[in-house]
């Protein structure tokens, strides 16, 4: 089989691995706004909901470049393989407690981290295959693409999510989860994965020292990129800025608006539409030439769009939705282009490590963000942090296109030492 024959079978193989992921993160999604909306009728706590939150973030923040390590390692079909198992089984394990009646807040919590832990395995196994089944004209393209079906799911997920909550049980929707992820599984079995050339020992965990060596391997990598490096630090800040407003949203929708869970599925809805036409803009448009101004311009528009999210009045919902399907359009928009940028900077042999490592940096503090959110907002009210959240995403971008290292970010790919 020559390159382009290669070439196209690993396209075909993305589209196939694509398609089955996208069906499992349907059925990921609708289970997520059905546990969220339960601890909100359970609580209607800010606090509680940035918890759960954080039990999300935790495995990425914390064992990030250990995973990441390991996802260079190890075969990364099997990773994917594994973690969609893992994920699935704790979900079917949710499903049993709901069955008997014995669920608590803490075990919501527990299964929420367990998810997350797989999460943190399968995303960067998938991302970091990506350059080696698409080439790298394409990436912008491909991302963008990827956006747009994600927010297309989101579309889908939230209002289908608040009809079958009345339609039908918990458990029965937990179930749900549990067959789409056999749409990812599947494929899985059967298409081929390229891996990158390896020269060196990669047997696993065994040599813990090799490990260790990698992973500090990986951060000197990340430091060497000076641009990146600094966008990270930057984008950390993001983390803590703009994820507390999107994770408190359904309280939004139901203190402030005073809507119901009907509502809170429009909304949302009105954000996935928003990421579906950002990311086929993305997809046709490509961002401009340098990428990393595609990122701050969406920086700045997602701002704007909490900022008048923040003013409005509870009888104006549906200039709420119109603000938040801006939010989506620019979140797609700034996702697609940040990726593009880290798998352009980095070799494929780095992709793991490069990926958790950078999304553990720019994650670390959102976690201490959502213990500072919850509390403030419960204590404030929920419209605080979307003032902070837009005013803060609207200076960073600015700030960020004053900086030379960050503005000529891809013009060059490290090597590895």
């Amino acid at each position: 089989m020559n390159d382009t024959q290669v070439q196209s079978y690993s396209i075909k193989g993305f589209f196939i691995l694509f398609s089955g992921q996208s069906i499992s993160l349907l059925g990921s999604q609708i289970v997520q706004f059905a546990l969220v909306w339960w601890l909100v009728q359970e609580t209607h706590s800010a606090t509680v909901l940035s918890i759960a939150a954080i039990f999300g973030f935790l495995p990425q923040v914390v064992l990030g470049p250990i995973i990441g390590t390991l996802v260079d390692r190890w075969n990364r079909r099997q990773v994917m393989l594994l973690s969609d198992s893992i994920i699935a089984l704790a979900t079917l394990v949710l499903a049993w407690i709901f069955t008997i009646g014995s669920v608590q807040i803490w075990m919501v919590y527990l299964i929420m981290f367990i998810r997350a832990l797989g999460e943190g395995f399968q995303k960067p196994a998938m991302m970091a295959s990506i350059p080696l089944m698409i080439p790298d004209k394409y990436l912008s393209n491909i991302h963008g693409l990827r956006q747009a079906f994600y927010g297309g799911l989101q579309i889908i997920s939230a209002p289908l999510a608040a009809l079958l909550l009345g339609l039908i049980p918990t458990v029965a929707i937990l179930l749900i989860d549990v067959i789409t992820a056999l749409f990812a599984i599947t494929p899985l079995l059967f298409i081929i994965i390229p891996q990158p050339d390896k020269n060196q020992d990669r047997s696993g965990i065994g040599n813990i020292q090799s490990v260790w060596a990698d992973m500090i391997a990986g951060f000197k990598y990340v430091r060497s990129l000076e641009g990146l490096f600094i966008l990270i630090a930057f984008m950390s800040l993001i983390g803590v800025l703009l994820m507390p407003p999107f994770i408190l949203l359904p309280l939004l929708v139901t203190n402030h608006f005073g809507g119901d869970v009907i509502d809170l599925g429009w909304i949302l809805s009105a954000t996935g539409i928003g990421e579906v036409i950002g990311g086929i803009t993305l997809s046709l448009w490509g961002g401009f030439k340098k990428r990393i101004i595609t990122v701050m311009t969406g920086l700045i528009g997602i701002g704007l769009s909490l900022i008048i999210v923040s003013v409005l009045p509870p009888a104006y919902f549906l200039f709420a939705i119109s603000a938040m399907f801006l939010g989506g359009f620019m979140s797609s928009i700034i996702n697609g282009s940040q990726v593009a940028i880290i798998q352009a900077c980095s070799t494929p042999e780095m992709q793991g490590r490069v990926w958790t490592i950078t999304g553990s940096m720019m994650n670390c503090t959102t976690p201490l963000g959502l213990l500072i959110a919850g509390p403030v907002a419960d204590l404030m009210g929920i419209k605080f942090w979307y003032i902070v959240g837009g005013i803060g995403s609207v200076i960073i971008g600015i700030t960020l296109m004053l900086i030379p290292a960050v503005i000529h970010i891809e013009e060059g790919r490290a090597k590895v030492s």
